[in-house]
């Protein structure tokens, strides 16, 4: 899977923590990938792509389709 964006916190007490994020196809929201995190996601077969798991979001609605209507 191919990361949808990146991050970088400086942080004085630990240093400097890179890593790359994924977006959910229905309501845009950003997330650190951490694999073992417990945190349940999920995947859209109608946009074939990863959902954050919201409870909002297990219902297939785009975010590009309501970013276009202006719900946004």
């Amino acid at each position: 899977m191919r990361p949808d964006g990146y991050a970088r916190i400086d942080d004085p007490d630990v240093g400097v923590i890179e890593m790359d994020t994924l977006q959910c196809v229905h309501c845009g929201f950003h997330w650190h990938l951490v694999p073992g995190s417990g945190r349940t996601r999920g995947w859209c077969m109608k946009c074939n792509g990863p959902h954050c798991g919201g409870a909002e979001c297990w219902t297939c609605r785009p975010y590009q389709k309501l970013v276009d209507e202006g719900y946004w």
